[in-house]
């Protein structure tokens, strides 16, 4: 999903006021690091020679499901949480972390 202005705005103002720096990263094809919570079954392509045409489920979340946004949402908040970060409760799609190696927090946006 994309960030919103507001949490950028959240961000910045932190960064401004902690002197901390911004690092920026995306994550390609992000959909498909989540499961699929729906059946959903397609033809193979061409891409899968001799079984082309064949019927397969398919596992991973993809762009045009109704439900992808928010199964990404939900494996990107657990591996957050995993990783020790918690949900800002201004804005939950800002995630903090206290750092190990100092008085201040770790974020991700």
């Amino acid at each position: 999903s994309v960030i919103q202005a507001r949490t950028v705005r959240i961000l910045e103002t932190i960064a401004i006021n902690e002197g901390l720096n911004i690092i920026i990263g995306d994550i390609e094809n992000y959909f498909l690091h989540a499961d699929t919570q729906e059946n959903v079954y397609t033809k193979a392509g061409p891409e899968f020679g001799k079984k082309k045409r064949y019927i397969v489920l398919i596992k991973k979340a993809l762009y045009d499901l109704k439900t992808s946004s928010r199964q990404w949402s939900v494996c990107l908040g657990d591996t957050l949480r995993e990783m020790g970060f918690i949900p800002n409760r201004v804005d939950p799609d800002l995630w903090m972390s206290k750092s190990p190696h100092a008085e201040k927090y770790d974020y991700i946006a």
